[in-house]
């Protein structure tokens, strides 16, 4: 079996520390920046769906509703002007 000499193994550690050991710290910090910023983004994006729901949900009762809601009411759009509305902005535009 061959041992390497001293010269050898001194010049291996000195590649390790000043050529690998960098590399490897700059994945990690590569690698945990990347997640900080998926995870910040993903909390961004869920924050602003749920604001946009809670704005879609509050006003009078008469626009409280979501579009699913406004699209099953055939009868009471047939007597409510502003209910009729309301429910064909949620449609795009198509009667209801």
């Amino acid at each position: 079996m061959w041992v390497k000499p001293p010269e050898v193994l001194a010049r291996d550690r000195l590649l390790g520390s000043y050529k690998v050991k960098p590399v490897i710290k700059l994945l990690k910090q590569t690698l945990v920046g990347t997640g900080v910023l998926l995870d910040f983004l993903q909390n961004t994006f869920t924050t602003n769906e749920k604001l946009s729901e809670f704005q879609i949900s509050k006003g009078t009762s008469k626009y409280n509703k979501r579009k699913e809601e406004l699209l099953r009411l055939p009868v009471k759009v047939m007597v409510d002007d502003d209910l009729a509305t309301a429910a064909a902005e949620a449609a795009d535009g198509r009667p209801v």
